[in-house]
C-alpha cells in the first residue's frame, strides 16, 4: 500500500507542477512518466529477484530532493522548477534505461 499512496503522491506534485504553470506539459508528463516506470522497473526486476535498490541515478527521495531545490531556488529565479522538471524528465527516463540494461545483463548472465 505503501508503494501505491507513493505512485499516487509523486503524480498530484507533477500535475501541481503543470497545472500551476510551473512547468512546461511536456517536460512534466515526460518527468512523470520517468519517475513512474523508475518505481514499476524496480518492483517488476525484484519480482523476478534481481534487486535493483542502488541501479540508477534518479530514486525517489532523489527526484524529491531536486523538486524541493528546484522550488527554493524558484524564489530567485523563476525557472529554477521548470529547469529542475526537465533534469528530472532526463535522468529517470536515464534511470529507466540503466535499470532495464542491468535487468539484462543479470537476465542474460543466466542462461
Amino acid at each position: 500500500m505503501d508503494s501505491l499512496l507513493d505512485r499516487y503522491s509523486e503524480s498530484a506534485i507533477y500535475f501541481g507542477l503543470i497545472a500551476g504553470g510551473l512547468s512546461d506539459t511536456s517536460w512534466g508528463i515526460v518527468a512523470l512518466v520517468g519517475s513512474l516506470l523508475v518505481s514499476y522497473a524496480r518492483a517488476r526486476s525484484e519480482a523476478a529477484g534481481i534487486r535493483m535498490e542502488t541501479i540508477g541515478v534518479a530514486e525517489r527521495a532523489d527526484r524529491i530532493l531536486v523538486i524541493a531545490f528546484g522550488s527554493v531556488m524558484n524564489l530567485f529565479w523563476a525557472d529554477a522548477l521548470k529547469a529542475c522538471v526537465i533534469l528530472l524528465a532526463l535522468i529517470t527516463n536515464f534511470t529507466v534505461i540503466q535499470r532495464a540494461a542491468y535487468f539484462h545483463r543479470k537476465t542474460a548472465s543466466e542462461h
